[in-house]
């Protein structure tokens, strides 16, 4: 069987693994950074996230090829801080013409929009909050201070406003709905997008020591 991990060929002795979880744990037993998957191949056909999941148990035998790529944590989180912030602008904008749309009267168009920003806003946030969790994990005990405390509150940051905006749609105040994505969604998530921005710069600079500075 031919085993490629990030573009590097594996050894592996016959017999060393019975399924092909255990053939993905083989690959990255040589690296203590936790890692995630980013994507694997067997025999020619990628799998994706479930169909993957539905085939760590699977015999590794009968496999002649899998092509495994795998990020650490750290880089993980750092693409994924990168996707968020591309959207954080376009959301605060739509944000704005939500509220905007509400008070000229253009209900039916300003609602639909308003239904995709919400999940845009939960996804945002939660990516945000994923990032900056992985950052703490892998930074754990390096004695470096912790690149990611600044994101993973930014899901329990937008609760509240989320809530205020559910009570104005249940008393059908379209003026209270409107008043909350401009002046407190809006600039919730440029304050996110502020702070991926300080922390990408801060990545970019190297760790400094915990209490002290660089």
């Amino acid at each position: 069987m031919e085993v490629e991990h990030n573009g590097s060929r594996v050894e592996v002795a016959p017999g060393a693994t019975a399924t092909l979880g255990e053939l993905y744990e083989l690959c990255c037993a040589s690296d203590a950074t936790p890692r995630v998957l980013q994507r694997v191949c067997v025999d020619g056909s990628e799998l994706d996230e479930s169909e993957w999941e539905a085939s760590r148990d699977r015999a590794s035998g009968g496999v002649r090829r899998i092509e495994i790529e795998t990020r650490t944590l750290g880089e993980a989180a750092r693409a994924s801080l990168v996707h968020a912030r591309a959207y954080c602008d376009p959301v605060a904008s739509a944000a704005l013409a939500v509220a905007a749309g509400l008070r000229d009267g253009r209900r039916a168009e300003a609602m639909q929009t308003y239904a995709h920003l919400l999940d845009a806003l939960g996804v945002l946030g939660g990516t945000l909050a994923a990032a900056g969790q992985a950052l703490a994990v892998e930074h754990a005990g390096s004695g470096a201070r912790d690149p990611g405390d600044a994101l993973r509150g930014c899901e329990d940051e937008l609760l509240p406003h989320l809530q205020s905006l559910l009570a104005a749609q249940e008393a059908d105040d379209e003026l209270g709905i409107a008043d909350v994505l401009e002046y407190e969604v809006a600039p919730l998530v440029r304050a996110w997008a502020a702070r991926a921005d300080a922390l990408a710069d801060a990545l970019a600079a190297g760790p400094r020591p915990e209490g002290g500075s660089r």
